[in-house]
């Protein structure tokens, strides 16, 4: 039988393991010096936790959608990062972007309304 959901993440994570390793030996004496958790505050944490989350809902669309549906879930999880970047972190919006969202949300709209195709 293929692994779980949480299996095959905890098997992707392997792989970031060493990575977040070189990163902090890199930055080793400021790490020493300040901490290692110096600098997280609740923007950070918020943005952390839509990146988990979003992972894993990208994870399980991956696993019980189509992949129409996984594209789809994609491009919303970029805007809803943005749309919170816009209001955390005062990033201002371009009309490309406006545009775009406004096509991503057309989109999904229409897929998720179509009739059911007939054989």
């Amino acid at each position: 039988a293929p692994p779980s959901l949480w299996v095959r993440n905890v098997q992707l994570c392997l792989f970031t393991i060493p990575l977040a390793a070189a990163a902090v030996v890199g930055k080793w004496s400021l790490v020493s010096s300040q901490g290692l958790l110096y600098g997280i505050d609740p923007p950070t944490i918020v943005l952390i936790s839509l990146n988990a989350s979003g992972g894993l809902l990208v994870a399980a669309v991956i696993k019980y959608g189509d992949n129409i549906l996984k594209n789809f879930t994609t491009a919303c999880s970029v805007i809803l990062g943005t749309l919170i970047s816009v209001y955390l972190f005062d990033f201002v919006l371009s009309m490309r972007f406006l545009w775009g969202s406004a096509l991503v949300v057309a989109s999904a709209y229409a897929y998720a309304t179509a009739p059911p195709a007939v054989p």
